[in-house]
């Protein structure tokens, strides 16, 4: 019986190939697991990382935004401004709202608009309740990468916000 096995085919296996496959199988599995771990913190959408808040030194202007946007996707702006008993609240975005960013959407609308130097100044007539303006911006990035704009209310102190606009 012996003579009739034959002895099995040989097979030439590449070791670096094969060393290549095994790291290639490691590290992917920990490369996988660091994207679905990010995304699940809102790397790349809403969620724990996503999301950021500023406020100047005087505590009278806080900015709530997104820190990462998509190009051409629409993003919200929070602003809200306390109260300062002036007759009116004015708002003041530095140029490069203008130059990276298409403004879709106000809200409330502000009594006055207008554009000095290419600043954006949003003017608004003080409520008689005495609440913190709260204003919303829809905004959509025209450019991506990484994006700061300047916001100022009644010449206080200013507030620079960020955001990375992945292409």
């Amino acid at each position: 019986m012996d003579n009739n096995q034959q002895d099995p085919p040989e097979i030439n296996e590449n070791l670096q190939a094969l060393r290549f496959e095994y790291n290639f199988r490691r590290y992917g599995v920990v490369f996988l697991a660091i994207i679905i771990i990010a995304a699940l913190c809102g790397l790349f959408s809403s969620g724990f990382l996503s999301s950021a808040h500023h406020e100047n030194s005087a505590s009278s202007l806080t900015v709530d935004y997104d820190r990462f946007a998509r190009l051409m996707s629409e993003t919200e702006v929070n602003v809200q401004v306390k109260n300062s008993g002036l007759a009116h609240t004015s708002v003041d975005f530095s140029p490069t709202l203008l130059s990276h960013y298409q403004i879709g959407d106000i809200r409330p609308q502000p009594d006055k608009m207008y554009s000095a130097n290419g600043h954006l100044i949003l003017v608004y007539n003080e409520n008689s309740s005495g609440a913190p303006l709260s204003l919303w911006l829809s905004i959509t990035p025209k450019t991506f990468g990484k994006l700061s704009t300047t916001l100022q209310a009644n010449r206080q102190p200013a507030v620079t916000f960020s955001q990375f606009v992945f292409p």
